[in-house]
């Protein structure tokens, strides 16, 4: 009986694959993490900047009521600064506002971005690694 030998080769292109998945989630992650804490903060600034806004806008109500009381001139410069602080505490809130929601974006932008790569990454590997050893 004549003697036979038979060759198997196998390639895993999988393991890379799953390499090159793990390496993108991870700086994903480290985006969403930074994102994360920089929209922590705004929540943070955008609080105090309310409370801050409420106080302005009782002593701009104050101030207002004091000015029309008296219609002295050093009422008046009390309300016109009242009234800048006012319209500066809202211009800044509606920035961090802006801000935050912007960043909000950005995280689900990435987020979809991790998801999006993750599937393509997963149907790569199971169509160049398993697929092909399957079809042998």
């Amino acid at each position: 009986m004549p003697e036979s030998s038979i060759l198997i080769r196998a390639e895993d292109r999988y393991s890379d694959v799953v390499r090159r998945m793990a390496d993108h989630t991870r700086a994903f992650s480290r985006d969403v993490d930074a994102l994360q804490a920089d929209l922590t903060a705004l929540n943070r600034n955008r609080a105090q900047l309310r409370v801050d806004t409420t106080a302005a806008q009782r002593q701009l109500r104050e101030a207002q009521r004091q000015f029309l009381a008296t219609g002295s001139a050093a009422d008046r410069l009390r309300y016109e600064a009242a009234q800048a602080n006012y319209d500066n505490i809202r211009r800044n809130l509606n920035e961090v506002t802006r801000a935050a929601r912007e960043t909000e974006r950005q995280i689900r932008r990435v987020t979809e971005e991790t998801e999006r790569a993750g599937d393509v990454g997963a149907a790569g590997a199971g169509a160049s690694g398993f697929g092909r050893v399957a079809g042998a």
